[in-house]
């Protein structure tokens, strides 16, 4: 789809469909769309103004649902460890079904809506992918930016992150105010916990820099991300249920249905959820947590990704050794807690020799 000249007045680019894993379908023509947004005007021609109006969040969400179900739900997961509550091809389908249902009225939802304005977003800005210079000794400049293959045009509330090497941990709080809780009672810590305290300390205070910098700045990007993570999260779970299993979605829909009078909605909550089953998904969300919490600081200590990739800056077999010594420190800690080593290496983000 072409741009609108007042963008693009040499016609050298156009909006096609999204490429990321989220949107494949290995070739196949299931039925959901892929994008773009059809416009509004007769023309075709996208401009910002018409790709907004004609973008709908419903549409959105259940083409990613839909995906899915294409796909079907594989049994073994393709890299990395098995998540716990990994899910059966039937609560595959089950959940991707109750999404379906409740993102009518999710999509309407006034915080999202005026956060939808589409943007466009490079996903993958690590440091191995910003090329600088020094020009002196004070003054290093930005040369070239790499890997632009899955930039997409998508919400900004969707859009709206942390860079990579910024992003806060689990423990962060968001706010203009409030700073990072100090380094405190590290004697009494083992080795482990305080690797993992100084770690959590030291990323949430370089994110909080971050964010405050972003609320003085621009204001838009700040409001979208701190759009509730109960509300924006359906719109990326639908499309990764073939890939990470069922629970980050039947999660997201428990939150969704635990908080509905609280994140405002007018109307009744179309999925419900028994007793039974609330105190099945805490009991589960427990697990979950714990496994998620330890793919996550592994990544960061190793600053790798799920698939390993280390970026050429640093020494690949200081990275080997500090991957060895991380999983070692980790499993001491597990076995003492009468955790199977094959139970260890489960949960650990990466293959292990021995």
């Amino acid at each position: 789809m072409p741009l609108d000249k007042e963008l693009d007045p040499s016609s050298q680019y156009c909006i096609g469909p999204a490429a990321s894993l989220q949107w494949a379908d290995g070739g196949r023509t299931p039925e959901y769309s892929s994008g773009p947004c059809t416009p509004l005007n007769s023309n075709r021609v996208m401009t910002l103004t018409n790709f907004f109006l004609g973008m709908n969040l419903q549409e959105f969400g259940e083409s990613l649902a839909k995906r899915c179900l294409c796909k079907g739900f594989p049994t073994v997961r393709a890299a990395g460890c098995r998540p716990p509550s990994y899910g059966t091809p039937s609560s595959h389908k089950s959940v991707l079904e109750s999404a379906m249902n409740i993102l009518p009225a999710v999509s309407s939802h006034p915080n999202l809506v005026k956060t939808s304005t589409p943007v466009l977003l490079h996903p993958d800005l690590h440091m191995g992918n910003i090329f600088t210079t020094e020009e002196s000794k004070d003054t290093i400049s930005i040369t070239g930016i790499i890997d632009w293959h899955s930039i997409s045009i998508a919400p900004k509330f969707l859009q709206a992150r942390w860079p990579v090497f910024l992003e806060p941990l689990d423990s962060y709080t968001p706010g203009l105010i409030e700073k990072p809780e100090p380094l405190s009672g590290l004697e009494e810590m083992d080795a482990a916990d305080r690797a993992v305290a100084k770690v959590t300390y030291e990323q949430n205070y370089l994110a909080k820099a971050y964010e405050v910098c972003t609320g003085a700045f621009n204001t838009h990007l700040h409001t979208a991300l701190l759009v509730p993570s109960a509300l924006k999260e359906i719109y990326i779970r639908c499309g990764e249920t073939s890939v990470d299993g069922i629970f980050p979605l039947r999660s997201c829909l428990a939150e969704l249905y635990k908080y509905w009078s609280d994140l405002r909605f007018m109307e009744p909550c179309p999925i419900h959820f028994t007793e039974s089953e609330l105190s099945q998904y805490e009991e589960e969300l427990a697990k979950y947590e714990e496994w998620n919490d330890l793919q996550v600081l592994v990544k960061r200590a190793l600053d790798t990704d799920s698939e390993g990739w280390i970026s050429p800056v640093f020494d690949w077999n200081e990275k080997k050794n500090q991957h060895v010594e991380l999983y070692q420190m980790f499993a001491k800690k597990m076995l003492a807690e009468n955790k199977t080593i094959d139970e260890i290496k489960q949960m650990w983000p990466f293959p292990i020799s021995s």
